[in-house]
């Protein structure tokens, strides 16, 4: 057996014995991780739109996730 990678999008509230990370604790490492610039948020954003594009973007997200990993609303 050989895992290459998992991705849980509804972490617990609090860590159990079943699971070591909380919500919470993801969350703080991933500031930590910002905040020493260990993390390169730029290099997660595939696509930038104006907010009046959200139901085309949105759409996107549903039918292209090989493509688009991060999208930024431009509000000007």
């Amino acid at each position: 057996l050989r895992i290459i990678g998992a991705h849980d999008s509804h972490p617990p509230i609090t860590p159990s014995d079943q699971t070591r990370w909380s919500a919470m604790q993801m969350f703080e490492l991933f500031l930590h991780y910002l905040a020493r610039k260990q993390l390169q948020i730029k290099d997660l954003i595939t696509h930038r739109f104006n907010v009046a594009e959200a139901a085309k973007v949105y759409e996107l997200l549903q039918t292209d996730r090989q493509n688009v990993m991060g999208v930024v609303f431009k509000w000007d």
